[in-house]
């Protein structure tokens, strides 16, 4: 919750043009970690697919984490140019 309320006071005082990027990522990485709570609370309940909601989170952060080492990898070698 605490990181919730961090997060939006972020976006507020970003500028409009970053705010939009920036709230899209946030959402797609919050997004994430609400189908690790909603696979906790399936494997508790024994019900709502359980370990299947981790698929989703594996494939978003293999995905950003590929996107950020791509970033830097790139923005490293323009640095050095």
């Amino acid at each position: 919750m605490v990181s919730l309320r961090l997060q939006s006071s972020t976006l507020q005082h970003l500028p409009g043009d970053r705010r939009r990027a920036r709230g899209a990522r946030v959402i797609v990485l919050n997004s994430a970690t609400l189908a690790i709570a909603i696979a906790g609370v399936g494997l508790v309940t024994k019900g709502l697919g359980g370990l299947l909601w981790l698929v989703p989170t594996i494939l978003t952060c293999l995905l950003w984490s590929t996107y950020n080492a791509w970033n830097l990898t790139i923005r490293g070698m323009d640095m050095n140019s």
